[in-house]
């Protein structure tokens, strides 16, 4: 259902228990900050296909000491920096974006943040550690980026998460790629069979 941008007020007289709310694939556009803060409970926000929404720090301002979930793929992300008042987040879905560059800044501000999806974007190689502050990271999907190589921080980085998807990068063959390989091999053959099969 497209949502009119004059519509947008609306919003500000949603009940303000609700906890989840998917505006996904609305065509909605420019929304003005803050355009969901009589939402003082969500957790989850779904805001995928909106491919005209301009992000911004204080979009979800109001409602970043709830928020948990948010889906945004498919909606033309470029960047991070709006993410930064989110510091409750579990989960970040960026499926599908056009993301490039990521630095140590980039997710050091989600410190409970379990599961990480940026699957196809644009990003590449990086040559300092990412996820340092993101002691409970557990899943990482980088499916179908540009990367080509494994630095000793990626692999850092790579090994400390449970679940971790790196398919579909056209990696070079190299010595770290190589030790990353024998590394995951070992780490399967070792793993308790009984476990894995509860």
């Amino acid at each position: 259902t497209k949502i009119e941008t004059k519509a947008i007020t609306a919003f500000n007289r949603m009940p303000s228990g609700i906890i989840g709310l998917s505006l996904c694939y609305t065509e909605l556009q420019s929304t003005g900050d803050n355009f969901l803060s009589n939402l003082k409970r969500i957790k989850y926000l779904d805001i995928s296909g909106n491919t005209q929404l301009n992000f911004t720090k204080n979009m979800f301002s109001e409602i970043s000491r709830t928020l948990e979930r948010l889906d945004a793929r498919d909606a033309n992300v470029r960047n991070l920096e709006w993410t930064h008042p989110l510091t409750n987040l579990r989960s970040l879905n960026l499926k599908d974006n056009k993301i490039r560059i990521l630095d140590n800044n980039s997710f050091s501000h989600m410190l409970y943040i379990q599961d990480l999806n940026l699957e196809k974007n644009s990003i590449g190689n990086w040559y300092t550690r990412l996820f340092t502050q993101n002691q409970e990271l557990t899943t990482l999907n980088l499916r179908e980026n540009t990367l080509t190589l494994l630095t000793e921080d990626m692999m850092e980085d790579c090994l400390s998460v449970r679940h971790l998807a790196i398919g579909k990068n056209e990696f070079e063959c190299s010595c770290n790629l190589h030790d990353f390989m024998h590394i995951l091999f070992e780490a399967t053959k070792n793993a308790n069979i009984s476990q894995l099969q509860e």
